[in-house]
């Protein structure tokens, strides 16, 4: 007689996060609404990211010195509390987990280690306009699919 010692295991992997790059702008409530319609098709969890550039040199306010890292504390509250606005605007009731990060460096470095961490399934950000165009002109977010490769950024008018 002979025993089968082999047994099936089946594994379900979860999808990785959509990651959205968040700049600040008064266009980050639409590129946060678009990721939500992305997420919930794709059964995704969010994770909101954003990248505020390091602080090396300390500021005299009124000839009180305010080192950099207390400069890195201040702007890492206000951009928590804007995730946590626009998190609760267009993320509430989601059944997938929403996170928040605010990372300090380089954009593209930041991001890459975010993508790493979060195993992401897609990027979204928003396309910036070229320094000739007028501050007015918008763009459409687009997704980008290929995370390993550099993003390519397409640009669309919205209408």
């Amino acid at each position: 007689m002979w025993k089968s010692l082999s047994r099936s295991v089946s594994i379900t992997m979860e999808p990785g996060a959509l990651v959205v790059l968040i700049d600040g702008e008064p266009t980050d409530a639409a590129l946060v609404g678009k990721a939500r319609e992305y997420a919930d098709a794709k059964g995704c969890p969010v994770t909101l990211v954003r990248v505020l550039p390091e602080v090396t040199t300390a500021r005299a306010d009124n000839g009180v010195v305010i080192l950099p890292w207390q400069i890195m504390q201040l702007m890492e509250g206000n951009a928590k509390f804007e995730l946590e606005r626009l998190r609760l605007r267009f993320l509430r009731g989601r059944e997938h987990p929403n996170t928040k990060l605010v990372r300090f460096g380089r954009v593209v470095e930041e991001i890459a280690s975010v993508v790493q961490l979060e195993r992401a399934h897609a990027v979204l950000a928003r396309s910036k306009p070229k320094s000739r165009q007028s501050p007015s002109h918008r763009t459409r977010p687009r997704i980008c699919r290929d995370v390993t490769k550099r993003a390519r950024v397409h640009r669309t008018k919205l209408r």
